[in-house]
């Protein structure tokens, strides 16, 4: 009854536990699930780094855009710069050659009216022109005269700063020496103070050793 049919034929060695318990479909189920979480993490961190390289592919374009941007602007700001420099660079020359067409128109004028005025005289009045002359001559040679002062005036001028330039050399010669004198009269008196100090010390000196031998003497 035992060896029979009870134990061995059905009981466990038929389909108790090797066929469908344990070993045929509990570790197949397993291994699955632990290759589906394998599956899924390994998708999981693919699909992180792939966010990751995302979000950092954009900042790098975002960065380069701004960099771009920036450069433009400095490119726009400098150019903008160069053309208000420019555009005064040609006012500037414009009221430049105005203002020398003017002066020449000026200029031109006057000529004009000096000639006219120098024919209506030399027609009306011939001995005016002579007297101009005169007056000319005179005072061409009073101006000769006047420079002549002024030059004369400005050597004397040069002259005088001269002077009071070597009495300030002089002057500074002087201090400096005295200058010299007091410090070696000060170094003078050092030295002497300084001597007068060493004498002092020795007299303080023999004195004491003249106080230990009297003691030396009185003691013994």
């Amino acid at each position: 009854s035992v060896h029979g049919g009870s134990v061995h034929g059905g009981g466990v060695d038929g389909g108790g536990v090797d066929d469908g318990g344990v070993g045929g479909g509990g570790v197949d189920g397993a291994v699955l699930v632990v290759v589906l979480v394998v599956v899924l993490m390994v998708v999981v961190l693919v699909v992180v780094l792939m966010v990751v390289v995302l979000v950092v592919i954009l900042m790098v374009v975002v960065l380069m855009v701004v960099e771009f941007m920036v450069v433009m602007l400095v490119v726009v700001l400098m150019v903008l710069l160069v053309l208000l420099v420019l555009l005064v660079l040609v006012l500037v020359l414009l009221l430049s050659l105005v203002l020398v067409l003017v002066l020449v128109m000026v200029l031109v004028l006057e000529v004009l009216v000096l000639f006219l005025v120098f024919l209506v005289l030399a027609l009306l009045v011939l001995w005016v022109l002579v007297l101009l002359v005169l007056v000319l001559v005179l005072v061409f040679v009073l101006m000769v005269l006047v420079l002549v002062l002024l030059v004369l005036v400005l050597v004397l001028l040069v002259l005088v700063l001269v002077l009071v330039l070597l009495v300030l050399l002089v002057l500074v010669l002087v201090l400096l020496v005295l200058l010299v004198l007091l410090v070696l009269v000060l170094l003078v008196l050092l030295v002497l103070l300084w001597l007068l100090v060493l004498l002092v010390l020795v007299l303080l000196v023999l004195v004491l050793v003249l106080l230990v031998l009297v003691l030396l003497m009185l003691v013994l």
